[in-house]
């Protein structure tokens, strides 16, 4: 949307358009605090897709002077910056289609303006070459998250068949952030360590997730083929494991993946239950909830029925 909302912006001169523009002057301008959240989310944009982009001038165009890049892909005021050039539009430096710049100027930028060409009227902005914003593919989101870390487990919570409530709890487990005892000690917060499940070993996020009897036992219930396990794996192994799964299709491991968040909620729930309420439910009960949970949340899946065989003890 935003960056849909900067073409039209600057190559429409629309209503809104100039009413931002007279406001903040230029996108590629820091915002002012007092800017709109909205304002200072196209400003992130215009900044994260400046490679990507070309700024054309012609007697006409709209560009701010001092702040918009169109001096080579830099700003006039990364040259030089006057304050007497603020609100000024390039094509105020424009007469029959020359450049009419004041001798004040530095040298600097007296001769980067003056190589660059004044064009006939065309789109202002462009991108690679074309004047419309292209759809919202993988190389345009690459280019707004190339400054950030690549996760490479999103694709287990946030896939496509996800809940989002179970996701939520299997995200914070993964990343260790649920409120288990260790992190609470860790915090100040004296809290009995031992884990509710089985009362044997301390709690934390590896040993509920699935080294702990109680919930390992609901996994292979459940998933069978986790049982091929030799030592009891992590949360993250699990996941692994099913990513690794070469016989499994894409949508039995957004199964798998939907399954081991629902199970992580339930587990959850059941150890808050134990601690706040005082209520023991069996692990049959447990997975009965899980059972139920997971049917409802893929009965309008398509080719659920070619999953019942792979995942009789839960579809069956």
């Amino acid at each position: 949307m935003a960056t849909s909302f900067l073409f039209r912006m600057l190559n429409n001169n629309n209503l809104i358009g100039s009413w931002f523009r007279e406001k903040f002057e230029s996108p590629w301008k820091n915002p002012p605090p007092h800017a709109s959240k909205f304002w200072k989310m196209l400003c992130t944009v215009a900044a994260s897709i400046l490679p990507s982009i070309s700024l054309w001038v012609h007697k006409t165009c709209n560009l701010s002077f001092l702040w918009d890049p169109w001096c080579k892909k830099k700003a006039a005021a990364d040259i030089h910056f006057s304050n007497r050039l603020s609100h000024l539009r390039v094509d105020s430096f424009i007469v029959d289609d020359k450049w009419v710049l004041p001798d004040v100027f530095p040298p600097e930028i007296y001769y980067v303006i003056s190589s660059i060409d004044i064009l006939e009227e065309q789109p202002v902005i462009t991108w690679e070459g074309s004047p419309s914003p292209p759809p919202p593919n993988k190389k345009i989101m690459a280019s707004f998250h190339d400054n950030f870390d690549d996760v490479a487990w999103c694709k287990f919570i946030w896939h496509k068949g996800h809940a989002l409530r179970y996701s939520c709890y299997a995200w914070m487990a993964l990343i260790g952030k649920l409120k288990t005892s260790d992190n609470l000690i860790t915090r100040g917060i004296m809290v009995a360590g031992h884990c509710s499940f089985c009362c044997d070993h301390l709690e934390n996020h590896s040993h509920i997730f699935f080294e702990c009897d109680y919930t390992f036992s609901i996994l292979t219930d459940l998933i069978p083929v986790t049982g091929m396990f030799n030592l009891r794996p992590n949360l993250m192994q699990v996941l692994n494991f099913f990513d690794n799964m070469h016989d499994y299709s894409r949508r039995d491991k957004c199964f798998c993946y939907l399954t081991l968040a629902t199970i992580i909620y339930f587990t959850w729930r059941e150890r808050n239950c134990r601690i706040f309420s005082n209520v023991w439910n069996s692990p049959g009960k447990v997975k009965f909830d899980i059972i139920n949970a997971v049917r409802a949340k893929t009965i309008n899946w398509n080719g659920i029925d070619n999953l019942k065989d792979k995942f009789v003890n839960i579809l069956g």
